[in-house]
């Protein structure tokens, strides 16, 4: 984990306290920093490189009124390129965890088949089944900006994680749009709600023993819920009309009841 600094840079202050540091560098200069390559990304502008790292230490010097950093662990999030005598604007910014995981969901050929990346909703007859800011909603409230040290380490785990999730219960990701519909209209298991279930669970392996190996849960398996049978985010399970049974959409409570549907998969299911 090597250090990089850098002088003579300009500070755009952020109110979230996510500071951007610009600078100007020649592609040579960039290729002297011998930088390690990060998920790149998307939609980015020609002539504009973006950098991440864990920290960021500032020092001004007031004689000559110049801003320094000396930045932690620095990551590449841009292609450089072939041309050589090219400058670029170089941004730089405290890794984001919410941030560094969308680009993972982006750049990943088997998530983003099922993740929407590019619309704000989810089209019934399509094989995406949750937008990728629902994704980023749900690490936000999941893991703040400063809980996790390693994001690098970090996002490799929760895309095993999530590759294996899809593989294990692949009957509910087919490639065909009327099979995918028909998983959508007799399941809830394509809901936010769902989709915080998964990432909860593995919130849960990540701070307990994730060095011994992180397992993604299988969804397939049937419980008895009272005088019923059947799998638990079936629509015909009545856990859901009980539950939410006031609501005009039962089958999708409100974000405050995540944790109390967590718990009852959990208790239901008993997953290993």
């Amino acid at each position: 984990m090597g250090n990089l600094k850098i002088n003579n840079v300009k500070k755009l202050n952020r109110r979230d306290k996510n500071h951007l540091y610009l600078y100007i560098a020649s592609s040579n200069e960039i290729k002297e920093w011998k930088l390690k390559n990060g998920d790149p990304f998307l939609g980015g502008v020609d002539g504009v490189l973006y950098l991440t790292c864990l920290d960021i230490m500032e020092c001004f010097c007031v004689n000559s009124n110049q801003l320094s950093i000396e930045i932690t662990a620095p990551l590449l999030r841009s292609d450089i390129g072939i041309n050589i005598n090219n400058d670029f604007l170089v941004v730089i910014q405290k890794q984001n965890l919410q941030d560094t995981v969308k680009s993972m969901f982006q750049n990943d050929s088997l998530l983003n088949t099922w993740i929407e990346i590019k619309g704000s909703r989810v089209s019934k007859n399509s094989l995406k089944v949750i937008t990728i800011n629902s994704l980023k909603n749900i690490m936000s409230t999941l893991f703040s900006n400063n809980s996790i040290s390693e994001t690098e380490e970090f996002t490799t785990f929760l895309r095993i994680y999530l590759q294996e999730f899809i593989k294990e219960n692949s009957i509910y990701f087919p490639y065909s749009v009327k099979q995918m519909v028909e998983i959508k209209e007799s399941t809830v298991v394509h809901s936010v709600n769902t989709w915080y279930i998964l990432i909860k669970y593995f919130k849960e392996q990540w701070e307990n023993s994730y060095e011994q190996g992180i397992k993604a849960p299988i969804f397939l398996k049937e419980i008895t819920y009272k005088n019923w049978q059947g799998n638990f985010f079936d629509r015909s399970s009545p856990f859901w009309l009980e539950f939410n049974k006031d609501s005009k959409r039962p089958f999708y409570p409100s974000k405050s009841n995540q944790e109390i549907i967590y718990k009852a998969w959990k208790d239901l299911t008993e997953p290993s």
